[in-house]
């Protein structure tokens, strides 16, 4: 366990150091290709910020002791004979719903809505999250019982030090979420997943390559990705006309400024600390399974969304050709490499959520 914990600090420390470097390269040049002579760091500075901060970003999001409320299953400690934290803290401080999109997401954001009208719930979408984050900055500003949205990482991190706050997210194999995604796009361009390219004109691969590992890049968003700045840089790396949706912009930041490498650790990072930055992990292929869970840890019924048939209709009537594209995509080496960093937090994912089933159920028959 100590030689196990010594390379752990040792591989951090390693990420530091090339954080580090990485940046000190990289703003100390000047990019020309971007109008007015404006300098990359002048257009960048809270943007690039975040790969010289990366590890410290990671420790401030999921190292900080009690603030942010762990797996309830795995990751609760005993004190004085009593789980800590307590069960209250779960269902009396502010959830957060980190909704993965094409993963059930739909089904789930109804269901809370129609769960318990006494439950303050605000939205974070990709038209409000930069006024939500920046109101939750002030100390005074109001904090809702839940937060549910694509881009509702990090929320915790501002009003953690009011009240408990857990996240909670459900998953999808990569594959079938990709081809999903692809499908759903091709008839539904109105939604912000499916702006920046059109899916009517693309090949799967291309489509993959587009969406690239999202869950991994969700979990690293800041709303700073996407301020004027971000969204200025962003449009001279795709030099695209289209508008350009945030979860893009951030993509592309994050791939032009940070090396594989250093994405390695950021994920490695993620790996180890899964259970502690998720109070309970769900998986649409377990789903009635996730709601039972959900609703033991929060004690709000989620029992009602058993009733909601679960389907997804961009891919009605599509069996063969969702079987024939799966194959190419688990045949494809270059496909599971673009999609590499979902597919090994799914796999996590798919360990932590058969230990949280099985001391469920333990409690169950308590």
């Amino acid at each position: 366990m100590l030689r196990c914990r010594c390379r752990l600090m040792l591989r951090y420390l390693l990420t530091i150091i090339t954080l580090t470097l990485l940046i000190t390269i990289l703003t100390s040049r000047n990019v020309t290709n971007i109008g007015n002579n404006r300098s990359w760091n002048s257009e960048f500075e809270k943007v690039a910020n975040f790969t010289s901060t990366g590890a410290a970003y990671f420790e401030r999001h999921f190292n900080h002791g009690r603030r942010i409320l762990p797996n309830f299953y795995t990751s609760r400690d005993y004190q004085n004979d009593r789980r800590w934290p307590p069960d209250d803290h779960y269902r009396n401080g502010s959830i957060v719903y980190l909704h993965h999109h094409k993963a059930a997401g739909s089904t789930v954001r109804t269901c809370i809505s129609n769960m318990k009208p006494s439950i303050s719930l605000k939205t974070v979408s990709h038209e409000s999250y930069s006024q939500i984050f920046q109101s939750l900055k002030s100390n005074d500003s109001f904090v809702f019982d839940m937060y549910v949205g694509g881009y509702t990482y990090g929320i915790c991190d501002y009003i953690s030090n009011r009240r408990p706050c857990s996240y909670f997210t459900v998953l999808r194999h990569p594959f079938d979420r990709v081809i999903s995604a692809y499908e759903y796009c091709k008839r539904y361009t109105q939604d912000h997943i499916c702006w920046g390219k059109s899916a009517k004109t693309m090949s799967l691969k291309d489509w993959v390559n587009f969406h690239s590992s999202f869950f991994f890049y969700q979990l690293l968003f800041q709303s700073e990705f996407c301020e004027n700045k971000g969204y200025y840089v962003a449009r001279q790396l795709s030099n695209s006309g289209r508008l350009l949706p945030c979860w893009y912009v951030q993509r592309l930041i994050i791939d032009s400024k940070t090396s594989n490498d250093v994405k390695t650790f950021l994920l490695d990072y993620i790996l180890d600390h899964l259970e502690q930055m998720f109070a309970v992990i769900g998986l649409v292929e377990q789903f009635e399974t996730s709601l039972r869970l959900l609703e033991d840890v929060y004690d709000l019924p989620f029992v009602w969304c058993h009733s909601m048939k679960l389907k997804d209709s961009s891919l009605e009537d599509k069996r063969s050709t969702v079987w024939t594209m799966k194959r190419q995509l688990e045949t494809d080496l270059e496909i599971t490499n673009i999609l590499y960093y979902d597919l090994e937090i799914y796999k996590r994912s798919q360990k932590i959520f058969e230990k949280q089933k099985r001391v469920f159920y333990l409690r169950e028959v308590v």
